[in-house]
């Protein structure tokens, strides 16, 4: 196999970061985390406990080919959470609710950024909150899927599919291969018009589909 001829490209990116977390005294850091742990409610319920966690990722890559490109990446992350849970003190039940947080690009800002502790309030509220909620019922239901599901609908339906290992027929595991292959390109069409409405007006094809 010959691989398409490209010009060598030499370059370093690093991840915009404002404060770097490695780089920090660790007294702050423990100060959040003993803050967050005790956003727990009082009351006829046990106090619920907070479970917080912050981590921090450096990873610096390196890329030479034979074409004679050199390209250095260093990537850091950041990654705030929590795990709240509230038992019922009678009956010992418990319910957990994990943060909606996810690991960004970013140093240590981000952290400082993220309403952590006014989420663990509202997480802790809802985890007292599924002691009296009533069991669902069997029949036919309006499902209603929080926004945050969203990208893994994305990352599973279009995502994978997309893959280009996938997509050429060089991989197949546990997820399949793909059904957007190559002799569909340009003319395989999926997806909802209503996705297409919220690309916005220079994101393409105007016919109501997604479009390879």
């Amino acid at each position: 196999m010959r691989l398409a001829p490209v010009e060598p490209y030499e370059g370093t990116w690093n991840t915009p970061v404002v404060k770097n977390p490695f780089e920090m005294s660790l007294q702050p850091k423990l100060d959040l985390l003993l803050a967050d742990s005790r956003r727990g409610p009082q009351g006829a319920w046990a106090p619920a406990s907070c479970r917080p966690s912050c981590s921090s990722s450096t990873s610096t890559k390196y890329f030479a080919s034979t074409e004679g490109s050199h390209i250095e990446q260093s990537l850091v992350r950041s990654y705030p959470s929590f795990s709240v849970t509230a038992v019922d003190r009678e009956s010992g039940k418990f319910y957990s609710r994990n943060s909606l947080t996810a690991p960004m690009g970013m140093g240590y800002e981000y952290v400082e950024s993220y309403p952590l502790l006014k989420e663990a309030r509202v997480a802790a509220e809802e985890a007292v909150a599924m002691h009296k909620a009533k069991l669902v019922q069997a029949g036919q239901k309006a499902l209603i899927l929080h926004p945050t599901n969203l990208w893994l609908t994305i990352h599973e339906s279009v995502g994978h599919p997309t893959e280009l290992d996938r997509a050429l027929g060089y991989e197949a595991n546990y997820a399949g291969t793909s059904f957007p292959t190559t002799d569909k390109l340009g003319k395989f069409e999926f997806g909802s018009k209503i996705v297409e409405h919220h690309r916005g007006q220079d994101a393409g094809p105007r016919d109501g589909d997604l479009r390879l």
